[in-house]
């Protein structure tokens, strides 16, 4: 299911991904040490059509909820973050994100996230979001505790990198933790 409406913060605004940002998600393939940061399987490049089709599977999955994020001052396109996995009756969600790599570091991460988790309690009134996270991404493990999400286990040597195990940290955030602890700094919908 697209998202209709238009999540916009100061810098970047939420937008329905489409097949056409295929072509730039290609691009930020040829980035691997970025696409090791959040895909647990091999490293491979993929085609046009490739994303394509999994942008379209995306859209078509109704418990999906995939955006682009868009850089506000020129829409260039910085990143996308995806709800996945949204199950209605327990009223939760899987979250994951992506930031080509000339766009981190410059917050576009932390106002997107804070712009999704809006949506994802707001709008799909969602209880809980969860991610698991490699426990050597640790810009991103940061990220998430900024945003109050816990740490609520770790599998442990759960994937192996260039001969070295690693483990994968589950964290989650639950609606009423999100906003004692955003409070009156919960990011603003702009048009």
């Amino acid at each position: 299911m697209t998202p209709r409406a238009l999540l916009g913060g100061p810098t970047v605004r939420l937008d329905a991904l489409c097949p056409d940002d295929a072509p730039t998600l290609v691009a930020w393939e040829r980035d691997t040490a970025g696409t090791r940061l959040h895909l647990s399987n091999e490293v491979m490049p993929s085609t046009e059509a490739q994303w394509r089709a999994r942008i379209d599977g995306m859209i078509a999955d109704r418990r999906c909820y995939p955006f682009a994020i868009r850089r506000r001052s020129d829409d260039e396109l910085v990143g996308e973050a995806t709800l996945d996995g949204v199950d209605t009756t327990h009223r939760r969600a899987g979250l994951g994100i992506s930031l080509a790599a000339a766009h981190r570091g410059h917050g576009h991460g932390t106002e997107a996230l804070g712009l999704l988790l809006a949506f994802a309690f707001d709008e799909l009134n969602l209880h809980r979001v969860e991610i698991g996270v490699f426990s050597y991404n640790v810009r991103a493990v940061a990220l998430y505790e900024r945003l109050g999400f816990v740490h609520e286990g770790r599998a442990r040597q759960w994937g192996r990198r260039d001969g070295v195990w690693f483990d994968l940290v589950h964290m989650g955030l639950l609606e009423p933790d999100w906003r004692a602890h955003l409070g009156a700094a919960r990011p603003a919908l702009i048009p």
